[in-house]
């Protein structure tokens, strides 16, 4: 397992983060993808309201790897 205690922690809003269009579980659409466009094809395709959902009940935990059900 690995040791993430050294890891600074960094707070940061969550309209500064960026999802990344070429991610490999995001499907391909004829265009470019804004992140307008990840935002709702993970909405309409993943848990992620439960997803959000659990990190605020239960925090975010950097040992669990994130998986799609």
């Amino acid at each position: 397992m690995r040791d993430y205690s050294g890891w600074k922690e960094k707070t940061m809003g969550v309209t500064s983060l960026q999802l990344d269009p070429k991610n490999p579980r995001i499907p391909e659409i004829d265009h470019e993808p804004t992140q307008r466009d990840i935002v709702a094809q993970l909405v309409e395709h993943d848990n992620v309201y439960e997803l959000a959902r659990d990190i605020a009940d239960q925090g975010y935990f950097p040992t669990e790897i994130l998986k799609r059900q």
